[in-house]
């Protein structure tokens, strides 16, 4: 389950659908190349390495930015037209 609920996408009707699809395919997306990510990190840096977990959350962090601002970016200019 996923949801995406900000200022703008509770504007109007049309937003809020279109937000909640947008954002879910992104982070379905996001999700399997955090899988990828994760697997080719655990190739460089052993598990018990704390270097492994800083590398992991960076991306995760860096990933829900990238689902964020491609979002509210979408959602913006559809509020235009």
């Amino acid at each position: 389950m996923a949801g995406y609920r900000t200022k703008r996408s509770m504007k109007n009707e049309a937003l809020w659908n279109f937000g909640q699809s947008y954002a879910a395919k992104l982070l379905v997306l996001v999700g399997v190349v955090n899988i990828i990510i994760g697997g080719m990190v655990l190739v460089f840096f052993p598990y018990d390495n704390e270097l492994y977990i800083f590398v992991e959350l960076v991306w995760v962090i860096f990933s829900l930015i990238f689902v964020y601002c491609l979002t509210e970016w979408k959602l913006k200019r559809l509020d235009e037209k």
